[in-house]
């Protein structure tokens, strides 16, 4: 390129990366090629490989000839002696789409983690807490130094405090690879909490399990709306009495017990 943006040469081995054919941009300004925003952003590039012989890291977003869009990391090089009359500059561009996709998906899925109203736990292949979330917390009320290290039962109400005695969920994921089901969860502060649990395995290409992620909700003020919904529709609001919609349910159930 020249101080204005002009192309002088042009070489790639993948002319499909080119945003347009080369006989095309010779003797032309990128200006003409691409978004304002990405001119200016060269234009900068250029003056500080000018004042300083080199520029490097600027990430451009460029539109296609197919329609789509790719982005490439520029590092500029002046060729030419400083504020030489006809300056020319080196422009090296890198496709670095797959790169900036990575790092985007993983800054959503970071995102994803962080602001989740589900509690979120990674534990690893014998089932030690390695990272939670900040819901987590708020649920269980257990912050990240506490939990770190323990089991990832760690929020589950012990046997001795549960209603019902489910197999072991994590036990059940090792041979099945998920669970999904609901539990007893107990607060730090011990007050017990109805869950909705998913916990799923994920496994290393041999197939040898590397981590499972668990999910889970208080699903506690739910499960009471639920009952008293079932409460109004069967009992007399006022008396507390079985109503006419449950007598209808309970006679034939007695009838076929006493057929």
């Amino acid at each position: 390129l020249d101080s204005l943006g002009h192309y002088i040469n042009v070489h790639s081995p993948r002319p499909e990366m080119l945003v347009a054919p080369r006989e095309q941009l010779i003797g032309r300004r990128f200006t003409e090629f691409l978004p304002a925003k990405d001119s200016d952003l060269i234009f900068e590039a250029l003056r500080e490989a000018e004042a300083t012989g080199w520029a490097t890291g600027y990430i451009l977003q460029i539109p296609m000839p197919t329609g789509d869009s790719k982005w490439f990391e520029l590092s500029i090089a002046r060729k030419s002696q400083p504020h030489a009359a006809d300056a020319r500059y080196i422009v090296l561009s890198r496709d670095a789409t797959e790169r900036i996709q990575v790092a985007q998906e993983m800054h959503l899925t970071a995102q994803v983690f962080r602001q989740s109203g589900e509690a979120l736990v990674i534990s690893d292949a014998v089932h030690r807490i390695v990272q939670i979330n900040p819901a987590y917390t708020h649920l269980s009320g257990f912050s990240a130094s506490e939990a770190m290290g323990q089991l990832a039962s760690l929020d589950m109400a012990p046997a001795s405090a549960r209603r019902t005695l489910p197999a072991d969920p994590y036990q059940i994921v090792l041979r099945k690879g998920q669970w999904e089901g609901e539990t007893e969860g107990q607060h730090k502060n011990g007050t017990l909490y109805l869950q909705h649990r998913t916990i799923t395995a994920l496994r290393d290409e041999q197939g040898r399990l590397t981590h499972c992620i668990t999910l889970f909700r208080d699903i506690t003020q739910q499960r009471q709306d639920q009952e008293r919904i079932r409460h109004l529709a069967h009992f007399d609001a006022l008396t507390g009495l079985p109503n006419r919609s449950l007598l209808s349910e309970r006679v034939p159930e007695v009838i076929q017990t006493q057929a």
